[in-house]
């Protein structure tokens, strides 16, 4: 009898996931809150429940007697996963190292507590009466839903007057019921974002990219992410030892793990976010690329309990790009120039001509993923002023 795997989350990010487990022979199980999921149409069995319905996703689970849980490049189904994983006795990482993993005052704390730098920050659990003597002391600060992702309900304040705005807005987007505000941290030195993978509490891989910063609908949200780093070895190595004291703090035993850092102008290293699994958007993908790991079938080798085979690294240099489009609009086509074609190893698009298109600032607003793979770091950097340009201009709406 074929065994049986649930996976949370259907988006064209997540497909990846679901191919894997029809090549591997499992019979998947797929819930998603969207009905129009493109991931239903590969799944074997489709229930439309929310990926962050604990209570509904434990009852799909049961009903179909399942062996394996996975959610794959989201945040908020993580905890979904661990809590079914713990009811049914399946191997996993405690919901417990979880929550203290994507409950962005929860990561904080623990930062705090064992006294690893973090940015000034208070919590809110209710809009009645606003701190603004103690917000006005960390400006300029973020304002974020704790427990959200992709930039949703975020918002940049410079000014005590932007307060009461961002915080009715992040509310919105919170379902704990919590608000994170925040002091900015400076990226003088360096943005980065990458994928490890922990084996037994052990970071045993790591990657680390340069997030990119290109849309000028939505600052806070990257649009591109180059492997490997141009950071200095040394800084990585820092930064590295970082996040290894951090995962053993937080009880994470094993699978993906998203990392975001920064390194400021005085060379202080902050780790921003570590999520228990992989980075979104096709970002594990372009890691096997520029590294030859591929983090996907370690994660199903880990979930099969088979063994998980890290090569030795060397790392050619790899640019993943989200397509956007910086206004709203109704889609119309995409190309790639005939400048860049040569470079281009992946190509994902999400919508068909005549779709609705948002604005980056907006959330669901990708409309694909390109991945591009060079030959040496001098070639990048010839080519990435005209690559964000080019990749843009190929998007058309009408």
């Amino acid at each position: 009898m074929r065994k049986k795997i649930l996976l949370l989350g259907g988006s064209h990010g997540q497909i990846p996931a679901i191919k894997e487990a029809k090549k591997r022979g499992l019979y998947t199980i797929l819930c998603d809150y969207l009905p129009d999921n493109p991931g239903k149409n590969l799944a074997d069995k489709f229930y439309l429940v929310s990926t962050t319905d604990k209570e509904k996703v434990l009852g799909v689970a049961l009903e179909n007697d399942i062996d394996y849980v996975l959610a794959y490049g989201s945040d908020p189904a993580t905890l979904t996963a661990a809590y079914v994983k713990e009811k049914m006795g399946i191997r996993g990482n405690s919901t417990e190292s979880i929550e203290l993993l994507t409950h962005k005052d929860l990561f904080r704390q623990l930062q705090k507590e064992n006294q690893f730098p973090a940015p000034e920050f208070l919590v809110l659990t209710e809009r009645k009466e606003l701190p603004h003597h103690r917000v006005n002391a960390i400006l300029p600060a973020v304002v974020k839903p704790v427990d959200a992702s992709d930039t949703k309900g975020v918002t940049m304040i410079e000014n005590i007057s932007e307060l009461e705005a961002a915080v009715d807005h992040a509310f919105k987007f919170t379902r704990c019921g919590r608000v994170i505000i925040e002091e900015k941290v400076g990226c003088e030195v360096a943005r980065l974002n990458g994928d490890g993978f922990v084996i037994g509490g052990e970071l045993k891989f790591c990657a680390f990219g340069d997030h990119l910063y290109t849309s000028d609908a939505a600052p806070l949200k990257p649009s591109c992410t180059l492997f490997p780093s141009k950071t200095d070895e040394k800084k990585l190595q820092k930064v590295t030892a970082a996040v290894k004291q951090i995962i053993k703090k937080s009880g994470y035993l094993f699978g993906p793990m998203n990392i975001e850092a920064r390194i400021n102008a005085r060379n202080e290293i902050y780790i921003m976010e570590l999520g228990p699994r992989n980075g979104g958007n096709h970002i594990p993908t372009a890691i096997c690329h520029s590294t030859g790991f591929n983090m996907l079938q370690g994660v199903f080798n880990l979930l099969l309990n088979e063994e998980v085979i890290i090569p030795k690294m060397v790392q050619k240099p790899a640019i993943i790009f989200t397509l956007h489009s910086n206004s709203g609009g109704v889609f119309d086509s995409f190309e790639i120039d005939n400048e860049i074609q040569p470079f281009v190893v992946e190509k994902h698009l999400y919508i068909k001509p005549g779709h609705t298109v948002n604005p980056y600032n907006k959330p669901g607003s990708s409309l694909g993923a390109l991945i591009f793979c060079f030959k040496t770091m001098e070639e990048v950097n010839n080519k990435t002023n005209q690559l964000y340009q080019k990749v843009m201009n190929g998007v058309r709406l009408r």
